[in-house]
Formats: C-alpha cells, structure tokens, sequence
C-alpha cells in the first residue's frame, strides 16, 4: 500500500480507519482535495469499492476482513475481493465446479436474483442454460464448462439419492459450525464417512433458503 507523508492524508487515513468504509466525497473533504485526487488515493491505497449501492462506498485493504469465499460486509454495505458485482458473479460462476443457479448465485453474493441476473443473460464471459426447472450459469470457456456440464450432470443423480437422513446429517453439520464454507463442509462429512460434493451441500442449503441462515458474511462491529 502507497502512503502518502502528508499531514492531510495522515488525516484522511486516520478517520478512514475508524469509520471502516467512506465514500469518495467525504474522503475529498477530508483531503481538501477534488475528486479526481481522491480517487487516485484511493487507487494508491488499494481500496475495495462496494458491489451494492451503486458502488458508492470504499474500505481499505486491512479494514476488511473478507471470509473464505472472499466477502466482507458493513452494516448493509457489500465488498468482494473479486471486484465489483459483474467481475464477482463471473468470478464465482467460473470457480464453481458445476456451474450456479440464479438462486446459487443469489445467496452466494447476499442479493435478490431477480435485481441483477438480467444483466447476465448475454454475457460473453457466461453461458446460461435451462436445466433442472431453471437457469443455469456455466463459465463460456469450453474446457471449464465442459467439467462443469460433467459435474452438473453427476451432482443431479446425487441429488436424486440424497436421502432424508443424508440432509438432516448436511443440516445438523451446517448449523454447529456456520462458519463452515460448502467446500469445507463437505471436507469434514468425509472424515466422518459421507461422501457430499460441495455443489451437493450448497444445492441442497440453496434450495431451502439456508445458507444465510446459517452462514452469515463477516461483518465489521458498529
């Protein structure tokens, strides 16, 4: 991180700090500076701009403390290691071992489907495809989609053998470490002799609306 030794910018950082996220106008008024300065500090710094509220908010790299899927929050303000909310949603899509649902992907960056998967349907980095009653986001790269479609595919048949004691087994694991991401989880079901893919347990939290539930984002104290 480039800091500049200037009793202003001292200042800046200093309040920046202790209120955890500002925007680019206050972080101005603090510089005495214009906006086009601002957001070079900003730059120097390597703030992270928020993916919701249009992007209006920033915090700095060793204020927010991103959990393992690389989300932080602030009260009701959003930041992602990926960037902002398209570099994000592309970035899980693509890391997905078998591609997301709107759903998926709803839960995963803790906003409504519906108020941004629109923007989504022509995307050249994305293919979206019907499949299982709904839509499906898959990486546009061929080798990647091609071992998503595979997964996919094997994930649907071990959803079909999910039986009602393999889900309170998922469940009763998920609600005593929370904290747990899917990967993780699935890491630990193993050790004690059950075999869940992580798209399995994420599908099956997903699809009952319990990943934020029992899973909340790290948020910063008020």
């Amino acid at each position: 991180m480039v800091i500049r030794n200037s009793s202003q910018d001292t200042r800046a950082m200093t309040v920046f700090k202790k209120k955890k996220v500002l925007m680019i106008e206050e972080l101005s008024g603090l510089l005495g500076s214009s906006l086009v300065t601002a957001r070079r500090r900003l730059k120097q710094w390597e703030a992270y701009t928020s993916y919701n509220q249009n992007g209006r908010y920033y915090v700095l790299p060793d204020i927010a403390k991103f959990d393992t899927d690389g989300f932080w929050r602030h009260q009701d303000i959003l930041f992602s290691q990926h960037g902002n909310l398209k570099q994000t949603v592309i970035a899980l899509v693509r890391n997905s071992p078998a591609g997301l649902t709107g759903s998926q992907i709803g839960e995963l960056v803790y906003l409504a489907p519906r108020s941004f998967l629109s923007h989504f349907r022509n995307d050249s980095q994305l293919r979206r495809e019907m499949g299982e009653g709904r839509f499906v986001y898959f990486a546009s790269d061929k080798a990647i989609y091609v071992q998503q479609k595979k997964a996919r595919q094997t994930n649907q048949v071990d959803m079909r053998a999910l039986t009602d004691a393999e889900a309170v087994v998922i469940l009763v694991e998920r609600i005593k470490h929370a904290g747990l991401t899917s990967e993780e989880l699935a890491k630990r079901l193993r050790k004690v002799g059950y075999q869940f893919s992580p798209e399995v347990i994420r599908h099956f939290l997903g699809s009952h609306g319990l990943l934020k539930k029992t899973q909340a984002i790290p948020s910063s104290k008020r």
